[in-house]
């Protein structure tokens, strides 16, 4: 699944489906696995944008998790754009809020708005000076 995709000073900025459901996570993932080898190295941050969903699934929550597992050993850190009141009440029920910085709009991860994430998770990673 082509995702769409763009990179900014050292983040990449992957939008996802409105919805990642058990009919499209294993080629969403698949499609985010090929980003992340392409951009090995280009990169310290990914930004996975939700704007476009007004909720999440068990798969979407499972794909989430194992990305940040993934970046977290690798040395890199997830931002997820997540503005829908649901997606946010959803993560933070299930832990992820805490898990990551969770942004509003994406104009806040890339710099061109102001204004503090959903959450300043206690363990979150850094973003790697550039």
């Amino acid at each position: 699944m082509l995702l769409p995709t763009f990179i900014q000073e050292n983040r990449c900025v992957v939008a996802f489906p409105e919805v990642v459901d058990f009919s499209n996570a294993a080629a969403v993932h698949t499609g985010l696995r090929r980003i992340l080898t392409d951009h090995v190295g280009d990169v310290h941050t990914l930004v996975i944008d939700l704007s476009a969903s007004r909720f999440v699934t068990a798969a979407a929550l499972r794909l989430l998790e194992e990305t940040h597992q993934q970046l977290a050993a690798s040395g890199l850190s997830l931002h997820l754009v997540a503005g829908a009141p649901l997606v946010v009440k959803v993560l933070r029920v299930t832990g992820l809020l805490h898990r990551f910085p969770v942004h509003p709009c994406l104009d806040q991860v890339v710099g061109r708005g102001a204004g503090a994430a959903v959450s300043e998770p206690a363990g979150a990673l850094t973003v790697a000076p550039a």
